[in-house]
């Protein structure tokens, strides 16, 4: 393959190479002949190798087996003859450590001509899914939701005799009071006994309506109520670490109500998982803190501000802002990638803050985060009115 036929590939891809390695599937181009032109690191990864240039240049026939190359020769004949834009089919590879893995590749033709007088300016662009992790994540999305309906099942459990308790606990206080054996210290205990029931109540009605709600149609939903069965659910845990919600709305705000199209469960997805990664967040600098004078004075913050957009008051904006320990400049790159490109990321990439872009996005609002490592992070949510 000469340099300037690479030069002409390079300039015809559709995706530039920046663009392939932050996609978190492998990619890989190669002529009509089947000789490699390139690929992203997840490509690489698949095979498990760590040499960027073991595979340049290389045939299909010489990386993969014998029948997996049989299968390229006839899917590509069929896309470059135009019996279908793309094709897609099962295949095997043997990976350099000498495991054999099972892949599904989708591949299609790229190039600014598809005549057969310009093929030698055109190739073909595949995407692989390896089959054994998409297994490893149904079976974990699968776990997920066993557990969501075993909480939610138990939250219902717990309901009713907390009820019941609740009740019991009033008759023993107005008995108490009416035969006048009750003093002012008794009385205080009743009290923040009668909290503790409420809160435990607060995180089971949250529990229960994020259960119910999660797969109801969109409608109009009244995001006041969201956001505080969302606090609700997350306040009395993180309190024990010192991490203190403040929620607040402004006059307007308050005034008019805030009612926008949506699902409460996903509305309530939003908040606990924003809240959750504030909470890791403070975790994480309370732990850098250790040692110091400072972590006895440190009280974790997470603060939650809804208003009425002032320039466009057809939208409502939610800010949320913490005082944990911020992402760091790459890191937050790394997330507005994942926000571009749709990349779904891992477990060491905040999923939360993905979950709620692709909800809010859904709800044709935008999200934005600011962030200053060691000192806080904010993220505005703009969300658009229901109008009545």
């Amino acid at each position: 393959m000469s340099k300037d036929t690479q030069i002409i590939f390079k300039k015809n891809l559709l995706i530039p190479s920046e663009l392939l390695d932050i996609i978190p599937i492998p990619i890989f181009y190669k002529d009509i002949n089947g000789n490699l032109l390139g690929y992203n690191q997840e490509f690489l990864r698949l095979f498990e190798s760590d040499d960027l240039s073991a595979l340049v240049n290389k045939n299909v026939a010489e990386i993969f087996p014998p029948e997996t190359t049989k299968q390229f020769l006839q899917k590509d004949q069929g896309i470059i003859q135009k019996e279908s834009h793309v094709q897609m089919y099962n295949a095997k590879i043997i990976t350099s450590l000498g495991k054999e893995k099972n892949i599904i590749i989708f591949s299609s033709i790229f190039g600014e001509n598809h005549d057969q007088s310009r093929l030698s300016s055109e190739g073909i662009i595949g995407v692989v899914f390896d089959v054994s992790m998409l297994n490893e994540k149904v079976i974990h999305y699968s776990k997920l939701a066993s557990i969501g309906c075993l909480a939610a099942g138990v939250a219902h459990e717990i309901n009713n005799p907390l009820t019941i308790v609740q009740g019991f606990w009033d008759i023993l206080h107005d008995m108490f009071k009416e035969k006048q054996i009750i003093d002012e210290e008794s009385s205080e205990h009743f009290y923040n006994g009668q909290q503790a029931l409420s809160r435990i109540k607060n995180i089971i009605t949250g529990l229960i309506e994020f259960a119910r709600h999660d797969n109801t149609p969109e409608k109009p939903t009244d995001l006041f109520k969201a956001i505080t069965s969302s606090v609700g659910i997350c306040e009395n845990i993180y309190i024990k670490d010192k991490v203190a919600i403040e929620v607040k709305f402004s006059e307007q705000a308050e005034k008019q109500g805030i009612i926008v199209f949506g699902n409460f469960g996903r509305l309530q997805q939003i908040f606990i998982g924003l809240l959750s990664s504030s909470y890791q967040t403070i975790k994480e600098k309370q732990k850098s803190l250790k040692g110091t004078d400072c972590l006895k004075e440190f009280i974790g913050k997470i603060k939650l501000y809804i208003s009425v957009d002032d320039q466009r008051p057809q939208n409502v904006i939610v800010q949320l802002s913490d005082n944990g320990i911020g992402i760091k400049e790459a890191k937050l790159k790394e997330i507005l990638s994942q926000f571009i490109t749709n990349k779904c990321p891992g477990e060491s990439s905040m999923p939360e803050l993905f979950t709620a872009y692709s909800i809010v996005k859904a709800m044709g609002g935008e999200i934005k985060i600011e962030s200053t490592y060691r000192e806080e992070t904010s993220i505005t949510i703009t969300l658009p009115l229901k109008v009545p």
